[in-house]
């Protein structure tokens, strides 16, 4: 009799007990559901999958740009955890869409506005490494000093962007 007990418990305890899938929407707060209103209208008290309507629930409502659910990897992805877009200036840097994103919308520092890093020949002086940027993607030659530059308006620099002020 015990050698058919222990066969007997290992058989219950390996079996799984699944609750059953219970279709939201039906107006019954069932296992696994946050809420249930009985419609599967979202942006009311409850969402079509039957969560709370808030950024990260898998759900675009009103005031959200994007919503991933469990799939808003952070503040680097297209959907930021705000569920706002990404976009260039927004302060995070989007992996795959942007080289670097600073917050700001700042010619003259490391990052420019369109999220690309600055470099000598993109017409822009970043004004801590570069002390002219004519635009022409070489290494700058002979350039004009540009508004911003420290440069006078009739001076010129020769040689790369990287040239120093005197």
């Amino acid at each position: 009799m015990m050698k058919h007990a222990a066969v007997l418990l290992v058989l219950v305890v390996g079996c799984r007990f699944d609750l059953p899938e219970v279709p939201c929407g039906n107006g019954e707060l069932d296992p696994r559901e946050e809420c249930d209103d009985g419609n599967t209208t979202n942006g009311d008290a409850c969402d079509s999958n039957c969560t709370t309507p808030r950024c990260g629930n898998g759900v675009v409502t009103e005031g959200e740009e994007c919503d991933f659910g469990p799939n808003n990897f952070g503040n680097h992805d297209v959907c930021l955890l705000n569920c706002r877009l990404a976009k260039c200036g927004d302060g995070y840097e989007w992996i795959g869409g942007e080289q670097c994103d600073d917050g700001n919308l700042d010619d003259s520092d490391d990052c420019l506005s369109t999220c690309r890093l600055s470099t000598c020949g993109d017409g822009y002086v970043n004004l801590r490494t570069e002390a002219c940027d004519d635009g022409n993607n070489d290494t700058c030659g002979t350039c004009k000093g540009l508004p911003g530059s420290g440069w006078g308006p009739d001076e010129t620099s020769s040689g790369p962007c990287l040239t120093e002020q005197s």
